[in-house]
């Protein structure tokens, strides 16, 4: 184990939202494990503070240019990023599907960039645009074939169904490519038979509905053999979305005052929300 993690790519792949304020803890996180980092970034040319359910979202639209993504990125290694109309995809009805459609995209760039330059990164980080995350451990392992790190398991809304988190991955290339096909798994064909059954209770749901698809993804993984690093380090568990009404400065706050604001933003926006 070293302390550095030899040469990084960051696929960051999501909607835009809150990158600004994300930007800055985002790169104080990875280039703490690595000195060779290598950016890319995959969005739609619109973003809400929210997209699903839509009414009320569409109150926040707006559009992103290419300035927007490329400003934070004075004196880094912005190798490649797009801009993708999100009415150009399919219709996924989920959002859990239309960020892997993003980080497939991002996977490309990577890929390409790999071919045309005749190298492999040693460790590909994925993880969405809006998302505060600080420095847990002085290091971490290098994430081996097949082997990813990310935040622990969880059990979704206090039920008994096994879900997993995708704010953040860190895989090897290889693995990379592997994660990055998500967005064809073959579940996506079953969500319709959970549509209008239990369209969006943010604070709980009785059963897997569209708005909650993380059940997909550790079933995905597990059906291509992909396993949790060993060491469980979980650089990822105080990962939280930033949300429009948080404070700057959020390393002066605790993880839990942090989720707080989460929690304080969400009940703003839907009525009945239980936290």
């Amino acid at each position: 184990m070293s302390y550095k993690l030899g040469r990084v790519a960051v696929l960051l792949c999501g909607d835009f939202r809150c990158w600004p304020k994300a930007s800055g803890y985002i790169f104080n996180f990875v280039e703490h494990y690595s000195d060779q980092v290598d950016y890319y970034f995959a969005t739609w040319t619109t973003t809400r503070d929210y997209r699903l359910p839509e009414l009320g979202s569409i109150d926040s639209e707006r559009a992103v240019t290419d300035r927007d993504v490329t400003d934070k990125f004075l004196g880094r290694n912005l190798i490649n990023y797009k801009l993708v109309d999100i009415n150009t995809v399919p219709n996924y009805h989920t959002n859990f599907f239309y960020q892997a459609h993003l980080a497939k995209i991002g996977n490309i760039l990577k890929r390409r960039h790999e071919l045309i330059n005749d190298f492999i990164y040693d460790q590909v980080i994925e993880l969405r645009p809006d998302v505060y995350i600080p420095i847990a451990h002085d290091s971490i392992t290098t994430c081996r074939d097949l082997e990813y790190s990310t935040a622990p398991m969880y059990y979704a809304y206090g039920t008994t169904r096994p879900s997993m988190p995708d704010l953040y991955f860190r895989t090897n290339s290889f693995t990379n490519d592997v994660l990055s096909t998500r967005n064809y798994h073959d579940k996506l064909n079953e969500v319709g038979k959970f549509l209008d059954v239990n369209r969006f209770t943010p604070g709980y749901e009785t059963m897997p509905g569209t708005y909650d698809v993380h059940w997909i993804l550790l079933d995905f993984l597990c059906k291509r053999r992909m396993f949790e690093q060993s060491d469980r380090k979980y650089e990822a568990n105080l990962a939280t979305v930033i949300r429009p009404n948080f404070p700057d400065d959020l390393d002066e706050y605790t993880v839990e005052q942090i989720r707080e604001f989460s929690h304080e933003w969400a009940r703003s926006k839907f009525p009945g929300y239980l936290f």
